[in-house]
């Protein structure tokens, strides 16, 4: 049997019908493409594998009995997976149209002519309108202009989704990752739980030769950008500093992540000593203290080396990681 031409990897955590709007759209928009279609459960609670083998019995699950984080379950579907291209796809995304056929055949063309090995899409809001998607590598800088920016602004380009482009980096909640690429610069690194894992494949790969391209032709909607995990407002933040550090260490200078590491200081003593006043200002607003558990990992659980994180107050490492923790 031929190796399909592309691999789909849904990294599923308790997404529940969204997973399953998700794979209905996919199936719906594959068109005459030889497609495997491989969803990584990150230990869900409830019946969804056996939903969705249902609907859609051509689905393979992959069935963690721990939370092992996005980057680890990406991996597991890439290595059962064959597909000349690997479609990393959130479960809250959903394609509009022909877009898998049309993102797969600007990856071709761009592959043949340019060295090209990452895709991105132009994503959309729930309303349709514009959702940022692509960006420039991290520096000292653009972290401290970051700071004044709303969440969903910071990290990305604000501009040129009109027309194709090559960013440093595209966003992983849908990427089109060409096979040599993986057999050349290597799967995801495990080591972020999740965020980050995108911007540094995309680093390894410009590295190695690749070439990472923006495509405006494919319109992929996606729900919920940086969702809140239930009843832990804090996680997010925290987990995406932690990944922004251990990004520094891992590619840039040791000034350079010492010089991050103090910002993330200052930024997080600033949390800290506001967190009183949000009862005041914001009232209703939910409880919940980034800045202290921000100085906590910094000072006390090695922040920036990777694996570890918290959540609840409890601190939870590789390999260690506990169905409930996320």
């Amino acid at each position: 049997m031929s190796a399909p031409e592309v691999s789909i990897v849904i990294v599923n955590f308790k997404s529940g019908d969204l997973l399953r709007d998700c794979l209905d759209k996919v199936f719906e928009s594959r068109n005459a493409l030889s497609v495997e279609v491989i969803v990584v459960d990150n230990c869900s609670s409830g019946d969804c594998p056996e939903r969705i083998r249902n609907r859609h019995p051509e689905v393979r699950f992959i069935c963690n009995d721990l939370n092992l984080g996005f980057a680890t379950a990406v991996n597991q579907g890439i290595r059962a997976s064959s597909g000349r291209f690997i479609l990393a796809m959130n479960p809250d995304t959903r394609f509009l149209q022909d877009g898998i056929g049309r993102l797969i055949a600007f990856a071709e063309e761009k592959f043949r002519a340019e060295n090209a090995g990452i895709f991105g899409c132009r994503l959309l809001n729930s309303d349709g309108t514009l959702q940022f998607s692509k960006g420039r590598f991290p520096t000292l800088a653009r972290t401290l202009f970051d700071v004044l920016k709303p969440r969903r602004w910071r990290k990305y380009d604000h501009s040129g989704y009109d027309s194709a482009s090559e960013p440093d980096w595209v966003t992983g909640a849908c990427i089109l990752i060409r096979r040599e690429v993986i057999e050349e610069v290597g799967l995801l690194d495990e080591n972020y739980f999740m965020y980050y894992e995108d911007v540094d494949l995309c680093y390894r790969a410009r590295k190695k030769g690749f070439r990472v391209l923006y495509f405006p032709g494919t319109h992929v909607y996606h729900f919920y950008p940086h969702s809140q995990r239930r009843g832990d407002r804090d996680f997010i933040p925290v987990e995406i500093r932690r990944s922004h550090l251990y990004f520094y260490r891992k590619h840039y200078s040791r000034a350079a992540y010492c010089a991050l590491w103090c910002l993330t200081v200052g930024f997080a003593v600033g949390l800290a000593a506001m967190s009183p006043l949000r009862s005041v200002f914001k009232p209703g607003t939910p409880a919940g203290n980034t800045g202290a558990r921000l100085l906590k990992d910094l000072f006390l659980n090695g922040f920036g080396h990777g694996r570890a994180y918290s959540i609840n107050g409890t601190i939870v490492a590789n390999p260690d990681r506990t169905c409930t923790a996320s």
